[in-house]
């Protein structure tokens, strides 16, 4: 690997370990799980199977619809701007929402100068946050940081540059904020919040572990039908074991092995964030991917890696307790089939990774990916998951109109 591929896989490991250690990342991966179960209702109630993409859940006394719609909320804009030149305004627009349930979700919006002299608002969500907190861990670990929009990558720097450099003189403050907001629900407004408060009460972190202590042990105020308060534990826990349940059910009985590496890598991730709640912090201070103490802890026998492709597409997966050969190719395929329904898109991204594993790669895989048979090898993994979940008779209309 070169250089520049040890920094690509640096930041890609950060926003693993953020999915699988953080009530954010639980959060995400439950109301994604959700939202496909939803789907797979639709489907069902439908007379002949078909089912309009991209699919918008109906706004029902479940919770899909919510949870969809709080994350799409949350996360925030995510298209780039090369250049941010100015910071003009913040605004926090919490108490000009209404007291609805779903309109009483925070919100910080940012206008900026981009290098055009153009002015622009943005939306500082989780995105900015997981964004911006990986691209300063490269800075850290990565031989090399590679070039990058500076939103969302550096967004979070430029907002405490703006508001309080006194607290960005030490990088690893900001890395500690972002860390620390993904342990909430609405991680940006959770950050800004911060570096507002922090300002106002003229606070500096004797080291960056105090901003996590600053940041968490006010506790995690629960809103709805019986409001309270839970520490970020209680929190993390409620989710990882919501998003490990909702995942599970992708896989049958017939694939204990998919299940067991959900459950582990979910329960290893929060019971590293347990045992070691600045992790973070550790990593960024154990120098260089290639010879970093702590990630090679982490990979070779703690919670191992998500699947990783290369420019060959060449693929591999490691985990410390379940071995797979090239069947791991179910995992992307959940998210291929998830970019259908959420998206429209029919185009399978996993044709090249097919192709040079001796998968069936044909016009299909274009078009229509869940048709390939699946009765004979070499078998589609789109398909098998399609037919697995008794899709068979489903048929996607494709529309222009975005959920």
């Amino acid at each position: 690997m070169s250089d520049e591929d040890y920094s690509v896989l640096a930041h890609e490991y950060i926003h693993f370990l953020q999915d699988i250690s953080t009530t954010y990342g639980a959060s995400n991966a439950y109301a994604l799980s959700e939202f496909i179960k939803s789907a797979a209702e639709a489907i069902r109630q439908s007379p002949d199977g078909s089912i309009k993409v991209p699919y918008a859940p109906e706004p029902a006394a479940d919770n899909v619809f919510a949870n969809f719609y709080v994350r799409s909320f949350t996360y925030g804009s995510y298209e780039e701007i090369d250049e941010i030149v100015e910071i003009l305004e913040l605004r926090n627009l919490k108490e000009e929402l209404e007291s609805s349930d779903l309109n009483s979700i925070p919100e910080i919006q940012i206008d900026v100068v981009d290098g055009t002299g153009t002015e622009q608002t943005i939306t500082f969500g989780a995105c900015a946050v997981m964004e911006s907190m990986a691209y300063m861990m490269e800075r850290y670990i990565a031989p090399i940081q590679t070039l990058a929009p500076d939103f969302p990558y550096s967004i979070a720097e430029k907002v405490v540059q703006a508001h309080y450099p006194e607290f960005g003189s030490d990088p690893l403050n900001v890395i500690a904020l972002c860390d620390a907001s993904l342990l909430t629900s609405a991680p940006g407004h959770t950050f800004v919040c911060h570096v507002v408060e922090f300002k106002e009460d003229g606070w500096l972190p004797v080291t960056p572990e105090d901003v996590y202590r600053r940041v968490l042990d006010a506790g995690y105020n629960v809103r709805g039908s019986s409001p309270c308060m839970r520490t970020y534990e209680e929190e993390m826990e409620e989710m990882r074991q919501l998003a490990i349940n909702s995942i599970e059910t992708y896989f049958n009985s017939s694939m204990v092995k998919y299940r067991k590496w959900i459950e582990e890598t979910f329960n290893r991730g929060f019971a590293l964030r347990i045992e070691k709640p600045y992790f973070m912090l550790d990593i960024a201070r154990g120098g260089n991917f290639r010879h970093n103490p702590f990630i090679k802890f982490l990979l070779e026998k703690f919670v191992g890696t998500p699947i990783m492709t290369n420019p060959r597409a060449e693929a591999t997966i490691k985990s410390p307790n379940v071995h797979f050969d090239s069947d791991f190719f179910l995992f992307p395929a959940v998210g291929q089939i998830l970019k259908l329904f959420e998206s429209g898109d029919c185009c399978c991204e996993l044709k090249p990774i097919c192709t040079t594993m001796g998968g069936p790669v044909d016009d299909k895989c274009d078009t229509e990916p869940w048709t390939h048979l699946v009765k004979l090898p070499p078998l589609c993994p789109y398909s098998l998951l399609w037919h697995n979940w008794n899709f068979a008779r489903c048929k996607p209309v494709i529309t222009s109109n975005n959920p």
